[in-house]
C-alpha cells in the first residue's frame, strides 16, 4: 500500500514530538555531523562561563574578537564597493 505523506507536522503529534523525533532522525543519519555541533556547543558554553579561556582563545588567534569583527565588516563593505563597479 501507498505511504501517506504529510507536509508538516502529521496528524496527532504535538510539535515537542515532531522536534524530538526529527533531532533522532538527524543524529542517527549525521552523527560526525552531531558530534561536531555537540563538541562546537560545549566550547562556547565554557567561553561564555570562563573568561579565562577567553582570553586564551584570542591569545591563539594573535587577536580580538572584536578586530574580527572589524574586518569582517570592512570585508562586507569592500565586496558591496566592487559589486557596484561591475558593468
Amino acid at each position: 500500500w501507498a505511504r501517506k505523506r504529510w507536509i508538516g507536522r502529521p496528524p496527532g503529534l504535538a510539535q515537542e514530538q515532531v522536534n524530538y523525533y526529527t533531532r533522532q532522525y538527524r543524529e542517527k543519519n549525521a552523527p560526525e555531523a552531531t558530534r561536531r555541533l555537540a563538541a562546537t556547543r560545549a566550547a562556547l558554553e565554557l567561553m561564555d562561563r570562563d573568561h579565562l579561556i577567553y582570553e586564551q582563545v584570542e591569545k591563539a588567534m594573535r587577536g580580538t574578537f572584536a578586530k574580527v569583527a572589524d574586518l569582517r565588516s570592512a570585508n562586507s563593505e569592500a565586496e558591496r564597493a566592487l559589486q557596484l563597479l561591475k558593468p
